[in-house]
């Protein structure tokens, strides 16, 4: 007869910290990931990616007694989260997105938790850990958004003070010389450390859902009008010296000491409406088992456990074991020397996109007194790192060119998908691009469904990947759309292949 154990805390502890364990080992590659978008040297907005790994732990410790209330008990709900979580994992993997790898490893270890210890215990420790989504690079698509709001406001600031100006994209132009908005300044790091502080404050001040969250609108509107004062501060102080401020070349201190004030003004505020409150976070009181919950450890307990390791360490099958051969690279050694009645020649173009570990090929193409450049970046194999669709990779180089339409536009021309890019560097030049992906043979322009693609290519042995793209130097606009039509017209949707171009004799 078998016998069955208290399912203790000392128990479920050590199956907590082994099951995480093969979790942190089986996914060291997303770690390295997180490793470098935490490194403070990078003063990037995730630099503080420790430090709130920090808090968590400690906000965990500093509940000890409340959860020494509670029972734990193994729950299969639980265990259906892992397998679930596992294969969106798993799937991020095959595709190489690390962003919903980090956001899966998060949720792995919320849907351990409620595995090994239930949803009661987990419930108390849903904060915390989920806290640790701070410091996840969740919060990169906010960055377009903030860094139009700047320019849009710190513009508006410089021409109510009656400063000649003029607002070109994200570009302030000003008698002496311009700023530009970039990314780096629309604020997402001042925005994630306020959210950090302000929830961790409403947390542990507040017990009501509407307050907590009133907390923390308030010191998101105030991250980013901090850093719209700063920015128009510095449109200001460029126009009245002549671009001569120190601060228009460094203007990061300047940020920080805006935030430090407000942050400080807000908790003083916050401190003087509330005197002689106490925070408070209320505990939910244990019952004596759990539903769909197993608190005496048994063999039945023990095969979830067992099971639930195996499929930890699933990844591990992905990262060891390749998939089946890609297929076989091109022929030829490049681009064909004419496609109908275009003709090659030897024209420098310091176009040149940027696609980290494709095989770049460009050509300068000439019909009369027209002339194109074509750029194929082939992929005989994506991985990570090498792969088609990555935050780093870009149809021109920003440090020469700058977009001046905020929005690409979209055509279809003899059935291949374009999606049209204009540029201008700092002389003047313009630039049209127009670009499309080919991924397992199909071609298309969105980011996700060439993802998706590349799943579909790992299993069918269909690995190679392609990005195509066009461009005329045109400066009328409409000419450089006419030009590029007529290219791909006359060169016809079956040459534009990767196949066929680059195994053209």
């Amino acid at each position: 007869m078998l016998t069955t154990v208290l399912y203790t805390w000392r128990i479920a502890l050590m199956v907590f910290v082994g099951l995480i364990l093969l979790l942190l080992a089986a996914n060291y590659p997303t770690l390295a990931y997180l490793a470098s978008l935490w490194d403070i040297n990078n003063n990037g907005p995730y630099a503080h990616g420790y430090l709130v790994l920090a808090i968590s732990l400690y906000l965990v410790y500093e509940r000890r007694a409340q959860l020494r209330q509670l029972t734990p008990c193994i729950s299969l709900w639980g265990g259906a989260a892992v397998f679930a979580v596992s294969l969106v994992n798993l799937a991020a993997m095959l595709v190489t997105v690390q962003l919903i790898q980090a956001v899966a490893l998060l949720l792995l270890a919320l849907s351990l938790s409620g595995f090994v210890f239930g949803w009661r215990v987990t419930k108390q420790l849903l904060f915390p850990i989920l806290f640790v989504a701070y410091a996840l690079p969740v919060w990169f698509p906010l960055s377009p958004y903030l860094q139009q709001i700047t320019a849009d406001a710190s513009f508006w600031f410089i021409r109510l003070m009656d400063a000649p100006a003029w607002l070109d994209d994200n570009i302030i132009v000003l008698p002496s010389g311009s700023l530009s908005v970039e990314r780096a300044c629309a604020g997402l790091n001042y925005l994630l450390a306020a959210l950090t502080l302000s929830t961790l404050y409403a947390y542990l001040n507040y017990t009501g859902w509407r307050a907590r969250l009133l907390v923390v609108l308030i010191a998101a509107m105030m991250a980013v009008a901090s850093n719209i004062t700063r920015v128009a501060i510095i449109v200001y102080l460029a126009y009245v010296t002549d671009m001569q401020h120190p601060w228009v070349q460094d203007h990061l201190a300047l940020g920080w000491m805006l935030f430090a004030a407000l942050t400080t003004l807000l908790l003083l505020l916050d401190w003087w409406l509330h005197r002689g409150r106490t925070g408070t976070v209320a505990v939910e009181k244990d019952g004596a088992r759990q539903v769909a919950g197993y608190c005496d450890a048994g063999v039945f307990p023990l095969l979830a456990v067992l099971l639930v390791a195996l499929v930890l360490l699933s990844p591990l099958a992905l990262i060891a074991q390749p998939f089946r051969q890609p297929d076989a690279g091109p022929a030829g050694g490049g681009l064909p020397a004419s496609l109908g009645s275009w003709q090659a020649v030897a024209a420098s173009d310091a176009w040149s996109p940027q696609y980290a570990g494709a095989v770049g090929f460009e050509q300068v193409y000439r019909r009369d007194r027209e002339q194109i450049t074509l750029y194929l970046g082939y992929y005989p194999a994506q991985q990570q790192g090498r792969e088609l669709i990555n935050d780093l990779n870009r149809v021109y180089k920003p440090t020469v060119w700058r977009k001046t339409n905020r929005q690409a536009i979209d055509y279809v021309i003899n059935s291949i998908p374009l999606r049209e890019q204009l540029l201008v560097d700092a002389q003047g030049n313009r630039l049209t691009i127009w670009y499309w992906y080919e991924v397992a043979a199909v071609r298309t322009t969105s980011d996700v469904i060439a993802k998706l693609l590349q799943a579909y290519g790992v299993v069918t042995g269909r690995r190679q990947a392609a990005v195509f793209a066009i461009a005329s130097r045109q400066p009328d606009i409409d000419e450089a759309r006419r030009v590029l039509r007529d290219f791909i017209r006359q060169t016809g949707e079956e040459t534009l292949h990767m196949d066929s171009l680059l195994n053209r004799e």
